[in-house]
């Protein structure tokens, strides 16, 4: 058992050096933050440094961070659909497990939130606002929004639980290497 840290440390860097290397700058990544508060507690996704995100339908995704950026049909439109999820099972109690975010340009947007096991869901309106944006360096957002593989993800929303319990998102996201 002494042994058993250090080879498990030493499969997860060499795992971690294996995506980077085989993502490169070309894979999707992420830079930012989102905050949840429910019931006076918050809880987070904190990217201080851009991280490399696996695609959701990888099948190692339950290990390492894994999200979307990409346009997706919706209806008769187009939506852009942003989400994140942390690797492995939801965690206990109220911690942030995966966001979900689809944006329709003129339309709105709806977001969901897994806070421990529960969904929490809005969408825009009066105590919600999403916005979604190409950036190069931080530029402002662009009213005729085209889609780039950069993008920018900005929300600050009220939540409803399963049982109408009240949560909040906010925080501010830097996609890179978005695909449409």
């Amino acid at each position: 058992m002494m042994f058993a840290y250090p080879l498990a440390m030493r499969a997860f860097l060499l795992a971690s050096l294996v995506l980077s290397l085989a993502c490169g700058d070309d894979g999707l990544a992420v830079e930012g933050q989102v905050i949840a508060v429910a019931d006076g507690l918050e809880t987070s996704f904190d990217f201080a440094q851009r991280v490399a995100l696996l695609d959701e339908t990888d099948p190692s995704a339950g290990e390492l961070f894994s999200g979307s950026c990409r346009r997706v049909a919706r209806g008769e439109g187009e939506a852009w659909r942003f989400s994140i999820a942390r690797p492995g099972a939801a965690p206990e109690g109220l911690g942030l497990a995966r966001i979900s975010v689809d944006v329709v340009p003129g339309s709105g947007a709806s977001l969901a939130a897994t806070l421990g096991q529960d969904e929490y869901v809005g969408a825009t309106g009066a105590n919600c606002v999403v916005t979604a944006s190409e950036w190069e360096d931080h530029e402002e957002e662009d009213d005729d929004l085209e889609f780039d593989d950069d993008m920018r993800l900005s929300l600050d929303c009220d939540l409803a639980g399963p049982a109408g319990e009240a949560a909040s998102v906010s925080g501010e996201l830097f996609f890179t290497g978005c695909s449409g």
